[in-house]
């Protein structure tokens, strides 16, 4: 006697998932048997049931779309008989040896009032790369593990009193009621600065050990903001993942005005740097002496921060007294709570090493979108 046998059309082994997949499947049963049920499976987990063919599935593959994923297709007959077939997918990789290099956006969207926007789906985001459309191939607004550096100011400026504490103490508590944030995925690191970085803990997803690193930064000479944010990029790395630096700073860099030793790095290499490695930076620029113009080019620091907030896809804060820090610190913690994120194969393929500005909005009225404003293509 013949036996029933599963044919899986679509997809087929060693295709992309698709955001949105359809898997296809013909039953041919035994001779004198019917189908009863037709049952599909994603990496062993029963992802649906048909019973009338034509036997199809319409599902979200998500996260799995990313990596190799093992579509299972098994059919009932009548004589109680069990067939079935598999096919593998080929994982979208987002690294540089991937055929097919995933773009990786992480957007917030807040309404006229600053409220996050929630339930948003790939039909509702608009992504252009140079003025060109794009496909997105995956979209989520699950929360993503994070690797994220807090920057401290430790400068002088900082001992400075606000009302009855010194800002550094503030600081301190603000900063370590953020660490309180870290999940079990996340990996977070604490650098002070002041006239040289100091890396006070390694890479950690355990809240007590940044806090005993806040706890012990030391106030110091001069104010290395530049070089600061430089190591951290450097420290993050330039590997795919949702990545951030979070900056506490009260003052310029020394070197800002050239007539102070201070930061070996610019700013324009730093931001370069936190482009290239596609890390986000979120600021607390904290105080007056901010919004002091240089000398040199009649720009502030205001003005920098602000523009490495923006380009790098973060947000700018600036609270004027110290005793407001834990309410800034938690509203950046809310805002990495609420990132969406948006992954496309650009139309672009060309390995030339270019800027590519990517905008990314949502076609519809009184919102605000923030995300980074581009990426340099492989060579």
């Amino acid at each position: 006697m013949d036996s029933s046998r599963v044919i899986i059309r679509r997809p087929l082994h060693g295709q992309f998932l698709e955001e949105q997949s359809r898997i296809e499947a013909e039953v041919r049963p035994s001779s004198g048997a019917t189908v009863v049920r037709v049952e599909f499976f994603a990496d062993g987990e029963l992802i649906g049931v048909d019973d009338v063919p034509p036997y199809a599935l319409d599902w979200s593959p998500g996260e799995r779309m990313l990596h190799e994923t093992v579509i299972e297709v098994q059919a009932l007959d009548s004589r109680g008989e069990w067939a079935d077939a598999s096919i593998r997918s080929r994982p979208l990789k987002i690294d540089y040896a991937s055929e097919v290099r995933l773009v990786e956006v992480y957007a917030t969207v807040t309404d006229r009032k600053g409220r996050f926007v929630d339930g948003l789906t790939a039909e509702d985001v608009l992504v252009t790369e140079r003025g060109v459309q794009q496909t997105i191939a995956h979209f989520s607004a699950e929360d993503k593990p994070l690797k994220l550096a807090m920057l401290l100011d430790c400068s002088q400026s900082m001992a400075r009193r606000d009302q009855a504490r010194e800002k550094i103490d503030l600081a301190r508590t603000a900063a370590s009621r953020f660490a309180e944030t870290v999940s079990e995925e996340d990996r977070f690191t604490v650098l002070g600065f002041h006239e040289s970085v100091n890396r006070a803990c390694p890479f950690t997803n355990i809240a007590e050990e940044l806090q005993r690193a806040i706890t012990g930064l030391e106030i110091g000479r001069g104010t290395a903001l530049y070089d600061a944010l430089y190591e951290a990029v450097d420290l993050l790395g330039s590997d795919p993942g949702r990545k951030a630096i979070l900056l506490l700073s009260d003052g310029r860099d020394e070197s800002f005005d050239g007539l102070s030793p201070g930061s070996l790095h610019t700013f324009h290499q730093a931001l370069e740097h936190a482009l290239r490695s596609d890390v986000a930076v979120f600021v607390i620029g904290l105080g007056r002496e901010i919004k002091h113009r240089s000398i040199i080019d009649g720009t502030s620091l205001e003005d920098q921060l602000s523009l490495l907030a923006r380009r790098t896809g973060g947000n700018a804060y600036y609270p004027r007294k110290a005793r407001q820090l834990s309410g800034f610190y938690d509203r950046v913690a809310d805002e990495l709570k609420h990132q969406y994120s948006i992954y496309y194969s650009s139309t672009n393929q060309r390995r030339d090493g270019a800027w590519r500005r990517i905008d990314v909005s949502v076609p519809r009225r009184n919102v605000t979108v923030k995300a980074r404003e581009g990426y340099y293509a492989l060579r």
